[in-house]
Protein backbone atom coordinates (compact mmCIF):
# COMPACT_ATOMS: atom_id res chain seq x y z
CA UNK A 1 0.00 0.00 0.00
CA UNK A 2 1.57 3.48 -0.61
CA UNK A 3 1.00 6.11 1.99
CA UNK A 4 -1.54 8.12 0.46
CA UNK A 5 -3.77 4.97 0.76
CA UNK A 6 -3.89 4.82 4.59
CA UNK A 7 -6.73 7.77 4.22
CA UNK A 8 -8.05 6.54 1.20
CA UNK A 9 -11.35 5.96 2.76
CA UNK A 10 -11.40 9.49 4.70
CA UNK A 11 -10.05 10.97 1.46
CA UNK A 12 -13.38 12.97 1.12
CA UNK A 13 -13.70 14.18 4.88
CA UNK A 14 -9.83 15.19 4.70
CA UNK A 15 -10.15 17.32 1.64
CA UNK A 16 -13.18 18.88 2.83
CA UNK A 17 -11.47 20.32 6.09
CA UNK A 18 -10.00 23.42 6.25
CA UNK A 19 -6.84 22.34 8.37
CA UNK A 20 -5.53 19.04 9.07
CA UNK A 21 -3.71 18.39 12.18
CA UNK A 22 -1.31 14.64 12.78
CA UNK A 23 -0.35 14.30 16.41
CA UNK A 24 3.17 13.57 15.93
CA UNK A 25 5.45 11.84 17.87
CA UNK A 26 8.13 10.46 15.53
CA UNK A 27 7.23 6.71 16.61
CA UNK A 28 6.13 4.73 13.73
CA UNK A 29 2.76 4.97 13.44
CA UNK A 30 2.65 8.92 13.40
CA UNK A 31 5.38 8.95 10.84
CA UNK A 32 3.57 7.00 8.82
CA UNK A 33 0.48 9.02 9.35
CA UNK A 34 2.71 12.66 8.63
CA UNK A 35 4.20 10.98 5.73
CA UNK A 36 0.11 9.84 4.45
CA UNK A 37 -1.44 13.40 5.07
CA UNK A 38 1.44 15.19 3.07
CA UNK A 39 1.23 12.62 0.60
CA UNK A 40 -2.51 12.54 0.11
CA UNK A 41 -3.22 16.34 0.64
CA UNK A 42 -0.32 18.50 -0.04
CA UNK A 43 2.15 19.91 3.00
CA UNK A 44 0.73 23.14 2.96
CA UNK A 45 -2.85 21.89 4.45
CA UNK A 46 -0.76 19.86 6.87
CA UNK A 47 0.36 20.56 10.10
CA UNK A 48 2.16 18.13 12.73
CA UNK A 49 1.41 18.30 16.73
CA UNK A 50 4.39 17.36 18.83
CA UNK A 51 3.97 16.95 22.43
CA UNK A 52 7.07 16.93 24.49
CA UNK A 53 6.32 15.38 28.01
CA UNK A 54 10.00 16.17 29.21
CA UNK A 55 9.93 12.57 30.86
CA UNK A 56 12.90 11.21 29.30
CA UNK A 57 16.51 12.48 28.97
CA UNK A 58 15.10 11.87 25.00
CA UNK A 59 12.82 14.50 24.99
CA UNK A 60 14.10 17.14 23.38
CA UNK A 61 16.24 15.03 20.91
CA UNK A 62 12.86 13.54 19.82
CA UNK A 63 11.35 17.18 19.19
CA UNK A 64 14.02 18.42 17.21
CA UNK A 65 14.02 14.97 15.08
CA UNK A 66 10.00 15.65 14.77
CA UNK A 67 10.84 19.17 13.48
CA UNK A 68 13.52 18.20 10.93
CA UNK A 69 10.97 15.68 9.80
CA UNK A 70 8.25 17.59 9.05
CA UNK A 71 10.88 20.31 7.54
CA UNK A 72 12.25 18.15 5.29
CA UNK A 73 8.27 17.64 4.17
CA UNK A 74 7.11 21.34 4.22
CA UNK A 75 4.67 21.01 7.04
CA UNK A 76 4.15 23.18 9.42
CA UNK A 77 5.41 21.86 12.95
CA UNK A 78 3.93 23.15 16.26
CA UNK A 79 5.32 21.98 20.08
CA UNK A 80 4.36 21.84 23.39
CA UNK A 81 7.13 21.37 26.01
CA UNK A 82 4.44 19.89 28.82
CA UNK A 83 5.58 19.92 32.82
CA UNK A 84 3.58 16.36 34.52
CA UNK A 85 3.50 16.16 37.66
CA UNK A 86 1.80 13.12 39.48
CA UNK A 87 -1.39 14.70 40.86
CA UNK A 88 -2.69 11.02 41.85
CA UNK A 89 -4.02 9.85 39.00
CA UNK A 90 -0.43 8.47 37.69
CA UNK A 91 1.91 9.97 34.94
CA UNK A 92 0.51 8.40 31.83
CA UNK A 93 -2.99 9.64 32.92
CA UNK A 94 -1.98 13.44 33.54
CA UNK A 95 0.17 12.68 30.25
CA UNK A 96 -2.75 12.04 28.20
CA UNK A 97 -5.11 14.99 29.56
CA UNK A 98 -2.55 17.53 29.23
CA UNK A 99 -1.43 16.52 25.46
CA UNK A 100 -5.09 16.49 24.52
CA UNK A 101 -5.71 19.90 26.02
CA UNK A 102 -2.89 20.90 23.90
CA UNK A 103 -4.47 19.31 20.55
CA UNK A 104 -7.78 20.93 21.79
CA UNK A 105 -6.34 24.39 21.56
CA UNK A 106 -5.14 24.54 18.12
CA UNK A 107 -8.39 22.80 16.54
CA UNK A 108 -10.96 25.22 14.59
CA UNK A 109 -14.39 24.50 13.36
CA UNK A 110 -13.80 22.39 10.11
CA UNK A 111 -10.21 21.22 11.67
CA UNK A 112 -9.53 17.98 11.51
CA UNK A 113 -7.03 15.71 14.35
CA UNK A 114 -5.58 12.37 13.03
CA UNK A 115 -3.87 9.75 15.54
CA UNK A 116 -2.37 6.73 14.79
CA UNK A 117 -3.54 4.35 16.94
CA UNK A 118 -4.43 0.97 15.74
CA UNK A 119 -5.34 -2.91 16.19
CA UNK A 120 -2.64 -3.74 18.77
CA UNK A 121 -3.39 -0.26 20.60
CA UNK A 122 -7.01 -1.16 21.02
CA UNK A 123 -6.43 -4.83 22.06
CA UNK A 124 -3.72 -3.10 24.45
CA UNK A 125 -6.92 -0.87 25.61
CA UNK A 126 -9.17 -3.13 25.90
CA UNK A 127 -6.66 -5.22 28.36
CA UNK A 128 -5.91 -2.48 30.54
CA UNK A 129 -9.36 -1.53 30.95
CA UNK A 130 -10.35 -4.38 31.88
CA UNK A 131 -7.94 -5.54 34.30
CA UNK A 132 -8.84 -1.47 35.80
CA UNK A 133 -12.54 -2.85 36.29
CA UNK A 134 -13.98 -0.74 33.56
CA UNK A 135 -18.02 -0.85 32.82
CA UNK A 136 -19.17 -1.35 29.43
CA UNK A 137 -18.29 2.45 27.87
CA UNK A 138 -14.97 1.68 29.12
CA UNK A 139 -14.50 -1.17 27.99
CA UNK A 140 -15.72 -0.12 24.39
CA UNK A 141 -13.07 0.33 21.59
CA UNK A 142 -11.52 3.30 20.88
CA UNK A 143 -13.41 5.22 18.56
CA UNK A 144 -12.65 5.94 15.13
CA UNK A 145 -13.95 9.79 15.03
CA UNK A 146 -15.71 11.75 17.78
CA UNK A 147 -15.52 15.73 18.28
CA UNK A 148 -12.34 17.23 19.60
CA UNK A 149 -12.91 20.73 20.71
CA UNK A 150 -14.30 22.76 17.72
CA UNK A 151 -12.64 20.06 15.39
CA UNK A 152 -12.94 16.32 14.83
CA UNK A 153 -10.66 13.63 15.78
CA UNK A 154 -9.92 10.28 13.06
CA UNK A 155 -8.11 7.42 14.05
CA UNK A 156 -7.34 6.22 10.32
CA UNK A 157 -5.47 3.17 11.20
CA UNK A 158 -7.95 1.64 13.83
CA UNK A 159 -7.97 -1.15 10.84
CA UNK A 160 -4.17 -1.54 10.88
CA UNK A 161 -1.98 -3.94 13.03
CA UNK A 162 1.47 -3.22 14.07
CA UNK A 163 2.71 -5.54 12.09
CA UNK A 164 1.06 -4.30 8.85
CA UNK A 165 2.52 -0.31 9.72
CA UNK A 166 5.81 -2.00 10.25
CA UNK A 167 6.27 -3.40 7.29
CA UNK A 168 5.07 -0.50 5.14
CA UNK A 169 7.17 1.98 7.19
CA UNK A 170 10.22 -0.02 5.84
CA UNK A 171 9.13 -0.36 2.12
CA UNK A 172 9.10 3.22 2.34
CA UNK A 173 12.16 4.15 3.72
CA UNK A 174 10.73 6.13 6.59
CA UNK A 175 12.88 6.81 9.46
CA UNK A 176 10.96 7.29 12.77
CA UNK A 177 11.95 7.01 16.78
CA UNK A 178 12.38 3.95 18.78
CA UNK A 179 11.35 4.54 22.27
CA UNK A 180 13.16 2.32 24.54
CA UNK A 181 11.13 3.35 27.62
CA UNK A 182 8.61 1.48 25.76
CA UNK A 183 9.92 -1.59 26.96
CA UNK A 184 10.06 -0.93 30.41
CA UNK A 185 7.12 -2.72 31.79
CA UNK A 186 6.61 -1.22 34.78
CA UNK A 187 3.94 0.91 32.72
CA UNK A 188 1.06 -1.27 32.80
CA UNK A 189 0.31 -0.64 28.73
CA UNK A 190 3.94 -1.77 27.79
CA UNK A 191 3.33 -4.66 30.31
CA UNK A 192 0.41 -6.05 28.39
CA UNK A 193 2.18 -5.11 25.13
CA UNK A 194 5.34 -7.23 26.24
CA UNK A 195 4.10 -9.81 28.51
CA UNK A 196 0.42 -10.63 27.87
CA UNK A 197 -0.19 -9.68 24.39
CA UNK A 198 2.71 -12.22 22.79
CA UNK A 199 1.62 -15.07 25.73
CA UNK A 200 -1.94 -15.10 24.60
CA UNK A 201 -1.21 -14.54 20.46
CA UNK A 202 0.82 -18.02 21.19
CA UNK A 203 -2.51 -19.70 21.67
CA UNK A 204 -4.27 -17.40 19.15
CA UNK A 205 -2.86 -15.68 17.24
CA UNK A 206 -5.52 -13.16 15.94
CA UNK A 207 -5.71 -12.28 19.46
CA UNK A 208 -5.40 -8.48 18.77
CA UNK A 209 -7.93 -8.80 16.16
CA UNK A 210 -10.62 -10.51 17.96
CA UNK A 211 -10.20 -8.19 21.01
CA UNK A 212 -10.19 -5.85 19.21
CA UNK A 213 -13.66 -6.50 17.31
CA UNK A 214 -15.36 -7.30 21.32
CA UNK A 215 -14.43 -3.78 22.14
CA UNK A 216 -16.38 -2.67 18.92
CA UNK A 217 -19.25 -5.30 19.72
CA UNK A 218 -19.42 -3.39 23.01
CA UNK A 219 -18.98 0.13 21.31
CA UNK A 220 -22.07 -0.33 19.76
CA UNK A 221 -24.19 -1.72 22.95
CA UNK A 222 -22.77 1.14 24.73
CA UNK A 223 -24.52 3.10 21.75
CA UNK A 224 -27.61 1.78 22.87
CA UNK A 225 -27.01 2.63 26.16
CA UNK A 226 -26.69 6.00 25.63
CA UNK A 227 -29.65 6.21 24.10
CA UNK A 228 -31.44 4.46 27.17
CA UNK A 229 -29.75 7.16 28.86
CA UNK A 230 -31.66 9.92 27.52
CA UNK A 231 -35.04 8.04 28.29
CA UNK A 232 -33.92 7.94 31.99
CA UNK A 233 -32.90 11.43 31.66
CA UNK A 234 -36.37 12.52 30.22
CA UNK A 235 -37.71 10.39 33.28
CA UNK A 236 -36.02 12.16 35.96
CA UNK A 237 -36.80 15.87 34.48
CA UNK A 238 -32.75 16.10 33.98
CA UNK A 239 -32.14 20.24 33.42
CA UNK A 240 -29.68 22.70 33.40
CA UNK A 241 -29.33 24.59 36.90
CA UNK A 242 -27.83 27.67 37.88
CA UNK A 243 -24.88 25.59 38.58
CA UNK A 244 -24.32 22.50 37.07
CA UNK A 245 -27.53 20.30 36.16
CA UNK A 246 -30.35 18.56 38.30
CA UNK A 247 -32.90 15.78 38.16
CA UNK A 248 -35.74 14.76 40.42
CA UNK A 249 -34.83 12.82 42.86
CA UNK A 250 -37.53 10.83 43.83
CA UNK A 251 -38.07 9.72 40.46
CA UNK A 252 -34.63 8.86 40.34
CA UNK A 253 -34.94 6.95 43.63
CA UNK A 254 -37.81 4.85 41.64
CA UNK A 255 -35.27 3.46 39.16
CA UNK A 256 -33.43 0.08 39.38
CA UNK A 257 -29.99 0.49 40.43
CA UNK A 258 -28.58 -0.66 37.04
CA UNK A 259 -30.40 2.63 35.56
CA UNK A 260 -29.59 4.48 38.34
CA UNK A 261 -25.38 3.98 38.25
CA UNK A 262 -26.11 4.03 34.36
CA UNK A 263 -27.79 7.42 34.53
CA UNK A 264 -25.28 8.98 36.78
CA UNK A 265 -22.25 7.38 35.01
CA UNK A 266 -23.54 8.72 31.64
CA UNK A 267 -24.18 12.73 33.61
CA UNK A 268 -21.02 12.78 34.55
CA UNK A 269 -19.08 12.15 31.33
CA UNK A 270 -21.61 15.02 29.67
CA UNK A 271 -20.28 17.30 32.21
CA UNK A 272 -16.65 16.02 32.12
CA UNK A 273 -17.08 14.90 36.19
CA UNK A 274 -14.73 12.71 37.41
CA UNK A 275 -14.81 10.40 40.68
CA UNK A 276 -17.65 7.89 39.20
CA UNK A 277 -16.66 4.28 40.39
CA UNK A 278 -18.89 1.54 41.20
CA UNK A 279 -18.94 2.23 45.04
CA UNK A 280 -20.63 6.16 44.00
CA UNK A 281 -24.28 4.82 43.52
CA UNK A 282 -24.08 4.16 47.58
CA UNK A 283 -22.84 7.08 48.57
CA UNK A 284 -25.36 9.09 46.52
CA UNK A 285 -28.03 6.82 48.21
CA UNK A 286 -26.51 8.05 51.57
CA UNK A 287 -26.57 11.62 50.10
CA UNK A 288 -30.60 10.76 49.61
CA UNK A 289 -31.34 9.44 53.08
CA UNK A 290 -29.25 12.30 54.85
CA UNK A 291 -31.27 15.60 55.98
CA UNK A 292 -32.42 18.37 53.65
CA UNK A 293 -30.98 21.21 56.24
CA UNK A 294 -27.66 19.27 56.69
CA UNK A 295 -27.13 20.82 53.49
CA UNK A 296 -25.73 17.09 52.38
CA UNK A 297 -22.81 16.73 49.34
CA UNK A 298 -20.54 14.54 47.68
CA UNK A 299 -17.42 15.62 46.83
CA UNK A 300 -14.86 13.30 44.65
CA UNK A 301 -12.30 14.64 42.67
CA UNK A 302 -13.56 17.69 40.55
CA UNK A 303 -17.11 16.81 40.95
CA UNK A 304 -20.22 17.45 43.58
CA UNK A 305 -23.41 16.28 44.22
CA UNK A 306 -25.60 18.36 46.18
CA UNK A 307 -29.54 17.82 47.33
CA UNK A 308 -31.71 20.77 47.83
CA UNK A 309 -35.56 21.20 46.86
CA UNK A 310 -36.54 17.67 45.82
CA UNK A 311 -33.76 17.69 43.45
CA UNK A 312 -30.28 16.25 43.03
CA UNK A 313 -27.81 18.64 41.79
CA UNK A 314 -24.46 17.05 39.64
CA UNK A 315 -21.86 19.99 39.40
CA UNK A 316 -17.89 21.08 38.88
CA UNK A 317 -16.65 21.30 42.24
CA UNK A 318 -17.25 24.92 44.29
CA UNK A 319 -13.97 26.24 44.75
CA UNK A 320 -13.45 28.43 48.34
CA UNK A 321 -14.85 31.75 48.34
CA UNK A 322 -15.34 34.77 50.68
CA UNK A 323 -18.11 36.85 49.99
CA UNK A 324 -16.81 39.36 53.53
CA UNK A 325 -16.06 43.01 52.72
CA UNK A 326 -15.90 42.72 48.92
CA UNK A 327 -17.41 45.77 47.26
CA UNK A 328 -17.63 47.12 43.74
CA UNK A 329 -18.68 49.98 41.90
CA UNK A 330 -20.53 49.54 38.59
CA UNK A 331 -22.22 52.10 36.23
CA UNK A 332 -24.54 49.42 34.91
CA UNK A 333 -23.71 50.47 31.50
CA UNK A 334 -21.29 47.20 30.67
CA UNK A 335 -21.00 43.76 32.31
CA UNK A 336 -19.87 42.90 35.18
CA UNK A 337 -17.03 40.22 36.35
CA UNK A 338 -16.97 38.45 39.49
CA UNK A 339 -14.61 35.72 40.29
CA UNK A 340 -15.84 33.16 42.05
CA UNK A 341 -19.63 34.06 41.34
CA UNK A 342 -20.39 35.29 37.65
CA UNK A 343 -20.73 37.43 35.49
CA UNK A 344 -23.74 40.52 35.99
CA UNK A 345 -24.75 41.50 32.44
CA UNK A 346 -25.24 45.32 31.69
CA UNK A 347 -28.48 46.86 32.49
CA UNK A 348 -30.21 47.49 29.28
CA UNK A 349 -31.90 51.18 30.33
CA UNK A 350 -30.16 52.05 33.42
CA UNK A 351 -28.75 55.86 33.22
CA UNK A 352 -28.47 56.63 36.77
CA UNK A 353 -26.01 57.01 39.81
CA UNK A 354 -22.88 54.77 39.90
CA UNK A 355 -23.95 51.64 41.87
CA UNK A 356 -22.14 49.46 44.31
CA UNK A 357 -22.30 45.40 44.27
CA UNK A 358 -22.03 43.31 47.04
CA UNK A 359 -22.62 40.39 48.88
CA UNK A 360 -24.44 38.99 51.41
CA UNK A 361 -22.88 39.58 55.02
CA UNK A 362 -26.63 39.32 57.22
CA UNK A 363 -29.35 40.80 58.48
CA UNK A 364 -29.97 42.81 55.11
CA UNK A 365 -33.73 43.52 53.99
CA UNK A 366 -35.17 44.98 50.85
CA UNK A 367 -38.92 44.74 49.36
CA UNK A 368 -39.06 43.58 45.72
CA UNK A 369 -41.34 45.40 43.63
CA UNK A 370 -44.23 42.58 43.72
CA UNK A 371 -44.19 42.88 47.72
CA UNK A 372 -46.03 45.24 50.08
CA UNK A 373 -43.53 45.46 52.58
CA UNK A 374 -39.83 44.38 52.95
CA UNK A 375 -38.70 40.67 54.33
CA UNK A 376 -35.29 39.47 54.84
CA UNK A 377 -32.50 38.74 52.34
CA UNK A 378 -32.46 35.38 54.05
CA UNK A 379 -36.33 34.64 53.54
CA UNK A 380 -36.53 35.96 49.86
CA UNK A 381 -33.64 33.49 48.76
CA UNK A 382 -35.57 30.74 50.19
CA UNK A 383 -38.84 31.65 48.44
CA UNK A 384 -37.17 32.26 45.47
CA UNK A 385 -35.33 28.48 45.62
CA UNK A 386 -32.09 29.39 45.25
CA UNK A 387 -29.41 27.32 45.94
CA UNK A 388 -28.04 27.56 49.73
CA UNK A 389 -24.88 26.93 48.56
CA UNK A 390 -25.30 29.98 45.87
CA UNK A 391 -26.76 32.41 48.57
CA UNK A 392 -23.07 33.98 49.64
CA UNK A 393 -22.21 34.47 46.00
CA UNK A 394 -25.30 35.95 44.61
CA UNK A 395 -24.48 40.00 43.56
CA UNK A 396 -26.71 42.08 45.63
CA UNK A 397 -27.30 45.46 43.85
CA UNK A 398 -27.23 49.02 45.93
CA UNK A 399 -27.91 52.75 45.73
CA UNK A 400 -27.97 55.19 48.19
CA UNK A 401 -27.12 52.80 51.01
CA UNK A 402 -30.61 50.61 49.71
CA UNK A 403 -30.49 47.21 47.77
CA UNK A 404 -32.31 47.83 44.45
CA UNK A 405 -32.28 44.68 42.78
CA UNK A 406 -30.63 40.77 43.48
CA UNK A 407 -28.86 39.33 40.71
CA UNK A 408 -30.83 36.61 38.72
CA UNK A 409 -33.74 36.79 41.34
CA UNK A 410 -35.80 40.18 41.75
CA UNK A 411 -35.56 43.93 41.18
CA UNK A 412 -36.64 46.38 43.84
CA UNK A 413 -36.78 49.78 42.13
CA UNK A 414 -38.90 50.48 38.50
CA UNK A 415 -36.11 51.81 37.10
CA UNK A 416 -34.40 48.49 36.52
CA UNK A 417 -35.37 44.88 35.63
CA UNK A 418 -33.78 41.98 37.46
CA UNK A 419 -29.64 41.42 36.37
CA UNK A 420 -29.91 38.74 34.45
CA UNK A 421 -26.56 36.81 35.78
CA UNK A 422 -24.87 34.22 34.18
CA UNK A 423 -22.92 31.80 36.98
CA UNK A 424 -19.47 30.66 37.07
CA UNK A 425 -18.23 29.41 40.47
CA UNK A 426 -14.56 28.80 39.28
CA UNK A 427 -12.15 31.73 41.16
CA UNK A 428 -10.06 33.30 38.42
CA UNK A 429 -6.52 34.27 38.90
Amino acid sequence: MNLGGFLQQHSEQLESADRVFVGFSGGLDSTILLHSAAHLLGAEKVCALHVNHSLQPEADAWELHCSNESKQLGVEFRAAKLSIANKGQGLESEARTQRYQFFRMQLSAKDILLLGHHIDDQAETLLYRLFRGAGLRGLSAIPEQRAEGLGQLIRPLLNKTREELYSSAKKAKLDWIEDLSNSDISYDRNYIRAKILPTVQQRWPAANKTLARAASNMSSTAVLLDEYAVELQSRCDWQPARWGWSLDASKFIDLSPAAQAHLLAVAFNQLNLQGFDSAYLEKVHKLLQSREDSSPELKIENSEVRRFGGRLYLMRAIEEFSSQNKEFYWGGSGPLMLSGCGEISALEEYRGDELKVSFRQGGERCKPIDRDKSQSLKKLMQEYSLEPWLRERVPLIWRDDQIIAVADLFSCSKEISAPKFEWDLEVKA
